[in-house]
């Protein structure tokens, strides 16, 4: 009788299947990432790294770009009042911009007013210029308030970490002001009004 031969088999053993199934693994999470990558996703997660609170102080930060602004034309209402408001300071008779807002309508808001009457008084002994002054004050408190977005909640703003730092980062771009120190600044509690961060820029811009 003839003994019957079989061929032998090859079995898989547990441990090289594992393996195998790890390196499967292992290389689609690779080419997941990869995928994720080219979509753009960690730009979002880099870019909210970056903009930390551990960043505020490094070359990278300092030196990112900002969107340039676009040339604002002339406004004949708002040159008509501010030459009103200079010659208010340049009067014999002078009180306050905010009674001379409220009685000839010049449409200032009350926190605009105040600033204009701080910057008198800051310069009162320096500036033979008032319209100048004037045009310079009007500028900053505009730019100071478009950076908190024209909101009257700046306490709420500047307690929002991310709110906060692109806040900071415009006073920096704008006015060359550290954003650490405008951090500094919200962190004392004085900056409760557009006028309180006007005046912090005007005593420490550098641009």
């Amino acid at each position: 009788m003839k003994r019957s031969t079989h061929s032998p088999q090859h079995h898989t053993t547990p441990q090289k299947s594992n393996s195998r199934v790890w390196l499967l693994g292992i290389f689609g999470l690779a080419s997941l990432l990869i995928i994720l990558q080219i979509f753009g996703i960690f730009k979002t997660v880099d870019r909210a790294r970056t903009t930390g609170w551990m960043d505020l102080n490094s070359t990278e930060y300092q030196n990112r770009p900002m969107p340039q602004r676009r040339t604002e034309k002339p406004n004949p209402h708002v040159e008509a009042t501010l030459q009103e408001v200079a010659a208010e300071f340049e009067g014999p008779v002078f009180s306050d911009i905010r009674t001379a807002n409220s009685q000839k309508g010049w449409g200032l808001s009350d926190d605009e007013a105040k600033f204009y009457d701080d910057m008198r008084e800051r310069y009162a002994n320096k500036s033979a210029n008032w319209l100048g002054l004037v045009k310079k004050s009007y500028s900053t408190y505009r730019m100071v308030k478009e950076a908190f977005g024209g909101s009257a909640d700046i306490g709420s703003m500047v307690k929002e970490t991310q709110t906060a730092v692109n806040i900071y980062q415009e006073l920096s771009q704008q006015f060359g002001i550290s954003p650490a120190e405008s951090h500094k600044f919200a962190q004392s509690g004085q900056g409760r009004r557009i006028s309180d961060w006007a005046n912090f820029v005007e005593s420490n811009k550098r641009k």
